[in-house]
């Protein structure tokens, strides 16, 4: 009954003359218990509104995605929205390693880091993973290989 009376609300809201960016954020806040096809749709809509690169609202879809085990979406979201904070990065973070890809958010954590420049925060998990035995992986060597190569050509 509840996501009912949720999808006649955004009906209603969808053919009204209120903000578009106003709407969005409390109705995607509501979709987060709904079915995948019900999220598709809204998704659909906030495109078609023009507001799909607007952080919050794609922080909302992204987590959205997630929840409902649909990483591939969370990562598309991730790549249209045109500033990601903090917030969006561990949604993308934690929804790699919640859907067993540990390595792949592991490179995501190091990507990060190679963007925000930050060194000392490298090599502090750097050493981290040297401990507990997860440099096997080629692609996370490379990874910190390349933060090291960005994060001290930019010191120098």
């Amino acid at each position: 009954m509840e996501i009912g009376i949720i999808l006649i609300q955004w009906h209603e809201q969808s053919r009204s003359l209120i903000d578009k960016t106003s709407i969005t954020p409390s109705n995607l806040k509501a979709y987060s218990a709904i079915s995948l096809a019900h999220g598709k749709s809204l998704h659909a809509f906030v495109i078609k509104r023009g507001v799909e690169s607007s952080t919050s609202i794609g922080n909302f879809i992204m987590e959205f995605y997630t929840k409902v085990g649909d990483i591939g979406s969370t990562i598309s979201v991730f790549g249209c929205m045109k500033i990601s904070y903090y917030v969006s990065w561990n949604i993308l973070i934690f929804g790699q390693i919640d859907d067993g890809d540990l390595d792949q958010g592991i490179l995501l954590v190091i990507q990060r880091i190679r963007t925000l420049k930050a060194l000392h925060k490298g090599q502090k998990i750097h050493g981290y993973m040297i401990k507990m035995e997860f440099l096997p992986i080629s692609s996370l060597q490379n990874s910190f290989m390349s933060m090291y190569a960005d994060t001290i050509m930019e010191c120098a």
